[in-house]
């Protein structure tokens, strides 16, 4: 099952991000309403809702299919923000137990290479 951004709608303090999933005989449609008080808790960008909202139908789909029925009509509470923060804390741990770089050498007195302002007398 395949899911199309359908748009969405603003309620109040809410937006609701609708989905039509196509891949059986019809299509279905899929409301996910999250309140914009998430987001900024959560440090998620307003305009990632809808690609936040897609991550929780697929992850939904993949885990339980029988249990995407739940998010025809769904409120996404704050814990459904964990994978994110989970994702978040690992990227984190990867950047900072990467080596560092190692640092730009200095060509050669042979290179052709120069860096910086050239002397009056380096090119004659």
């Amino acid at each position: 099952m395949q899911f199309a951004y359908e748009g969405f709608q603003q309620n109040g303090d809410s937006r609701c991000f609708q989905f039509r999933a196509a891949g059986g005989r019809d299509s279905e449609l899929f409301s996910l309403e999250v309140e914009l008080s998430l987001f900024l808790l959560h440090r998620v960008p307003v305009q990632d809702g809808p690609r936040f909202c897609l991550r929780l139908l697929e992850a939904a789909l993949i885990g339980d299919p029988g249990l995407i029925g739940r998010f025809r009509n769904y409120a996404v509470r704050s814990e459904d923000f964990q994978v994110l923060l989970l994702e978040r804390a690992r990227k984190l741990a990867e950047k900072i137990h990467r080596p560092p770089r190692r640092p730009f050498r200095k060509p050669s007195a042979g290179s052709n290479l120069f860096l910086g302002v050239p002397s009056p007398g380096r090119w004659r």
